[in-house]
């Protein structure tokens, strides 16, 4: 999966013209996350095949495209889980860039150490498993 963060000038009407481009070349967003839609704004699209949204986007004329690889964790739905798999990541050291909630289809996860995120979650995966 890829994180594309995009800047938005134009706040939701960007966000707008990016859904439809998207669409129209049968792109599937599987997230979004945008905090703010205040110029300068940043929002990030979960989308199964970046480098074709980035060049679909870049044909579309929307140039402020950071693509980037993300994993997506399924995590149990119960109380302590996101506390359990922080403290994996700060425990072994791993600092990540940004976090979001993908709801069908999980954690999407930013880090320039992705085979760390993947090896602190692998641990806690373990642990909540023997809790």
């Amino acid at each position: 999966m890829f994180d594309l963060g995009i800047s938005l000038d134009g706040g939701l009407v960007d966000m707008a013209r990016i859904a439809r481009v998207l669409a129209e070349a049968g792109i599937n967003i599987d997230a979004v996350r945008c905090t703010s839609f205040a110029p300068p704004a940043t929002c990030h699209f979960l989308v199964e095949h970046g480098e074709n949204a980035s060049a679909v986007l870049s044909a579309a004329g929307i140039n402020s495209v950071n693509c980037r690889p993300v994993l997506v964790y399924t995590l149990p739905n119960r109380p302590g889980t996101l506390a359990h798999y922080t403290q994996a990541l700060l425990s072994s050291g791993v600092a990540i860039d940004f976090l979001y909630q993908a709801t069908a289809k999980g954690m999407v996860v930013g880090a320039a150490d992705l085979d760390g995120v993947r090896s602190a979650f692998s641990a806690a995966a373990a642990a909540v498993l023997s809790y």
